[in-house]
């Protein structure tokens, strides 16, 4: 994942029409808001203590197509004043903040019928989950467990034809499915692999294993085609 900042990125246009929060970045935890509009800059959110009594705050909202997020610095419109009168309330984005942390940089690997297990551990926690794709960019995973977002784990797997061996990955979670797209009783994340060491997380990738991803990524995808063509010219025989 790699933060970049567009020319004139108009929120409105680049956001996930049917998102419900604005995430709410803190020191130690990320608060949901419920979103109430996205405009080209601003957006309004319900009224919210924190965001009243800090006036300038950090945080992000979803990119359409699960392209990734999109955070921003902004601060309470003057004219919404310093208390909590207001349901409502507007936040101007600074736009020299304006950064899209972009997933959809490298070709994905879906894995519709195999069944992949890995597990995310952190401190003591652990989950149980099922890789749902794969890119140099990161993995989606499957569970039933909820996770939050822009919460770090380190992700152990073994990738079958990648290396038929345990391997580490540390992750971010960037993304949630919405509702309207799970099947049963998992949730499905988008997550990010990080590129740089976090507190407690030293499974970063670096520029080799990324080709190597991205080698496997390619090679299985062509696999794929060129069994699904033999497939085809079968039936037709």
């Amino acid at each position: 994942m790699k933060a970049r900042t567009p020319r004139n990125l108009d929120l409105h246009e680049q956001a996930e029409a049917q998102q419900r929060y604005f995430y709410l970045t803190l020191t130690d935890i990320t608060k949901p808001i419920t979103l109430r509009r996205i405009g080209k800059d601003h957006i309004l959110i319900d009224a919210h203590k924190e965001v009243l009594s800090l006036g300038l705050v950090r945080g992000f909202i979803l990119a359409k197509n699960d392209t990734g997020i999109i955070r921003f610095d902004a601060k309470l419109a003057k004219d919404e004043g310093s208390d909590e009168k207001f349901d409502i309330i507007r936040l101007d984005v600074d736009a020299g903040s304006l950064a899209l942390d972009n997933n959809r940089e490298f070709c994905r690997l879906p894995f519709l019928e195999e069944r992949i297990p890995c597990l995310l551990h952190h401190d003591s926690k652990k989950i149980k989950a099922e890789l749902h794709n794969i890119s140099a960019g990161g993995f989606s995973i499957k569970t039933k467990s909820k996770l939050d977002l822009e919460s770090v784990w380190d992700l152990s797997v073994t990738i079958p034809s990648y290396s038929n061996k345990m391997e580490e990955f540390s992750v971010m979670v960037v993304h949630v499915f919405p509702d309207e797209y799970l099947e049963g009783p998992e949730n499905i994340y988008g997550t990010a692999f990080l590129r740089r060491p976090s507190e407690g997380h030293a499974h970063v990738i670096n520029d080799e294993k990324e080709e190597a991803i991205i080698k496997y990524v390619n090679q299985q995808l062509i696999e794929r085609r060129k069994k699904k063509k033999e497939e085809e010219l079968e039936l037709g025989a």
